[in-house]
C-alpha cells in the first residue's frame, strides 16, 4: 500500500477540521465605558452605606462634584488623624479633640461627617464608649453633631474637675520667678 493512500488529506499541512476559521459573533457586546462603570460603583457604595446606617439618605446620582463616602473616609484617613483609646495613661483627650477639629476643618467636614469620621479613629475603650453612648441616644434621634459628640467625650475622658485643675495650674504658671497672668 503506498504512502499516500494510507494518510487522510491535509490542507496546508494541517488536519481538514482546523482549516475552517472559528466563527466570530456577528454583534460584540457593547462596551461600559468608564463612567457607567465609576457611576455604578458610586451608587453601589452609597447604598451599601446607607444601609449600614451612615448616611440619613442616599442619593443615587453619581456627581462627579460631590465625592462619594468611599472617597471622605480615604481623604481623612491621608491626613493622618491621630487615634485615641482611652485606655493609655498619657493620651490627652483635649488635644485628640484638637487635632481632629483641625483636620475636619482643612477637610471641610460637616459637623455630622466630622463625627462620622472621628469615630474611626476611636480604639479599643474609646471605641466601645461610643458605640455604647449611641445606642444610649434612641434610635429615631437626629445624627450626632460636632459639638454633642466633643462635649461628651470630654465630660468622659477628660472630667470637668481635671479640666479645672488644668485650667487653675495654668492660671498659676510660674516661670523664672515671674507669675503668668491672663
Amino acid at each position: 500500500m503506498p504512502q499516500s493512500e494510507a494518510r487522510p488529506s491535509r490542507a496546508r499541512g494541517r488536519p481538514a477540521r482546523y482549516s475552517e476559521a472559528p466563527k466570530v459573533p456577528s454583534t460584540p457586546p457593547a462596551p461600559t465605558s468608564e463612567a457607567k462603570f465609576r457611576g455604578a460603583i458610586a451608587m453601589l457604595t452609597q447604598l451599601m452605606a446607607a444601609r449600614s446606617g451612615n448616611q440619613s439618605s442616599p442619593t443615587l446620582s453619581s456627581s462627579s462634584q460631590e465625592p462619594s463616602a468611599a472617597t471622605r473616609i480615604r481623604d481623612f484617613l491621608r491626613m493622618n488623624p491621630p487615634t485615641f483609646t482611652g485606655s493609655k495613661v498619657d493620651e490627652d483627650p483635649q488635644n485628640f479633640i484638637d487635632e481632629m477639629w483641625k483636620i475636619l476643618k482643612a477637610m471641610h467636614a460637616t459637623e455630622i461627617e466630622g463625627v462620622e469620621l472621628v469615630s474611626y479613629q476611636l480604639k479599643d475603650v474609646a471605641n466601645i464608649w461610643y458605640n455604647q453612648w449611641e445606642q444610649g441616644r434612641g434610635e429615631d434621634v437626629e445624627p450626632v453633631r460636632w459639638d454633642e459628640f466633643e462635649g461628651a467625650f470630654l465630660d468622659h475622658f477628660f472630667p470637668r474637675e481635671l479640666r479645672e485643675a488644668k485650667v487653675e495650674e495654668f492660671v498659676n504658671l510660674k516661670q523664672e520667678g515671674m507669675t503668668v497672668k491672663a
